[in-house]
């Protein structure tokens, strides 16, 4: 007779699957068949496994953007800083024009950018 898998252990290898575990991974940490894993992942309602797969998406996009605006935040305060220093008379009079031409192309290029991904987002969204 084969030997039941405990309703706690069941259940942490239900949430397991639902956070996008592997199978085989599972059944080496439980020290488990596969085919035990696979059992207690066919008894799951097929609703409950497509919902924890569209939650791990949404998770990962929020991540995602939470990291994409982390950045950006960085970028853009490095970006005022270098425009800052750009702005310092002293700085400007170490500098060749054609140094001072080329940054301030950059941060125009740069600044457009952002304004041009800000844009489209707004777009997006509205």
């Amino acid at each position: 007779m084969p030997v039941r898998t405990a309703p706690e252990v069941e259940a942490q290898i239900q949430a397991a699957i639902l956070a996008g575990a592997k199978q085989a991974d599972l059944a080496r940490h439980y020290g488990m068949p596969k085919s035990t894993i696979t059992r207690i992942r066919n008894r799951m309602n097929e609703e409950q496994v497509v919902n924890g797969s569209a939650q791990r998406i949404v998770e990962a996009s929020t991540n995602l953007d939470e990291r994409l605006a982390e950045l950006l935040g960085e970028s853009l305060t490095a970006l005022i800083g270098i425009a800052k220093t750009a702005q310092d008379e002293v700085y400007r009079k170490t500098q060749n024009a054609g140094a001072l031409a080329d940054l301030y192309k950059e941060i125009a290029s740069v600044t457009l950018q952002v304004l041009n991904a800000a844009a489209e987002a707004n777009d997006i969204e509205g």
